[in-house]
């Protein structure tokens, strides 16, 4: 039993190879997958994306809670060291309102200027700079300096700040999830497009050799001998496909940087590439076998619906 499944087995494989090899129009069948693998794999890079954009936009826990003027240096070293020992918090740092006018001249050369110019004093107070664990620690952070032990130490418009930039923050994930969510149905849209031109391929293909699928069904052969040569040829043009899709994916993220000068290292969004590239190197080594477990199935499923659709009952008709 297992040796004439063997044979089935290697006896399908090499039809299928054979078949493929001499059909004149696989070219054509492998540039119309490879153009959809290309779309299904840009959409999985913008799932990946996403993923990214929802990841770095929780990594910005970085608050600035300036002091009130008025407040002492036991007051502050006293506020330092309860914010310090908070759980929630990753790390803390003081800073004076000379760094922070100085850490503004590098981001803002222009406000620094007009400010200079006008002789305008130093507008910004000394500041207490907060990295928090996650972006669910803010409720609890914002409870804790919020306690009136700190009302003569923290400035409260500091206090509006930080609710807004949370709100901001889980605005952002929210948009970013509903994206998410978009190209999860374009890229189930694509994976039924890809069954459904398996399914015209092998309908077309299964026609121009319908006299031998006959003889071949009225010889007493299995549903998988006659299955099996076409869940060949769709297996390998599908692996042809992707890769062939794949290869220009990477030409095209390659070239993106020229596109979008942002991306670029140092760029803007440089940061957003660092995670998004961090994100595939984790992924891959499961992503990929996972791709190229799914392909035999779509093959199979396609001219599973082809063959019993629009072939096996003419050849049941046939045959009666």
């Amino acid at each position: 039993m297992q040796s004439q499944t063997a044979l089935l087995w290697t006896r399908g494989i090499r039809r299928g190879v054979v078949s493929l090899r001499r059909d004149p129009a696989w070219g054509t069948m492998l540039a119309v997958l490879a153009g959809i693998l290309f779309l299904t794999q840009l959409f999985l890079l913008l799932a990946v994306s996403g993923q990214g954009v929802e990841q770095l936009l929780r990594s910005r826990t970085e608050l600035r809670l300036g002091l009130r003027p008025g407040a002492n240096d036991q007051q502050i070293h006293a506020f330092f060291s309860a914010v310090h020992a908070l759980p929630s918090v990753e790390r803390a740092r003081y800073v004076t309102s000379e760094q922070a006018y100085e850490n503004e001249r590098k981001r803002d050369p222009d406000l620094v200027a007009f400010l200079e110019q006008m002789k305008i004093p130093n507008p910004f107070p000394d500041t207490i700079a907060v990295t928090l664990r996650s972006l669910s620690d803010y409720a609890s952070f914002s409870a804790f300096i919020r306690q009136a032990q700190w009302s003569g130490v923290v400035d409260p418009t500091f206090l509006t700040t930080m609710t807004d930039q949370e709100s901001q923050i889980l605005s952002l994930i929210a948009v970013t999830r509903s994206v998410e969510a978009l190209v999860g149905i374009f890229l189930g849209v694509t994976v039924v497009i890809v069954v459904f031109v398996l399914i015209a391929l092998v309908r077309e293909r299964s026609l121009r050799r319908r006299e031998e699928i006959i003889l071949e069904r009225l010889s007493g052969a299995q549903d998988l001998s006659l299955m099996l040569p076409f869940v060949i040829e769709s297996t390998l043009l599908l692996v042809l496909g992707l890769l062939l899709g794949t290869a220009l994916l990477i030409i095209f993220v390659l070239l993106l940087p020229l596109l979008v000068p942002a991306l670029a290292p140092g760029g803007p969004f440089s940061p957003l590439r660092d995670t998004i590239t961090s994100l595939l190197s984790q992924l891959a080594p499961f992503g990929i076998p996972l791709e190229l477990l799914i392909l035999p199935i779509l093959a199979f499923i396609g001219v599973r619906i082809a063959l019993h659709r629009h072939l096996l009952p003419r050849i049941v008709m046939h045959g009666h």
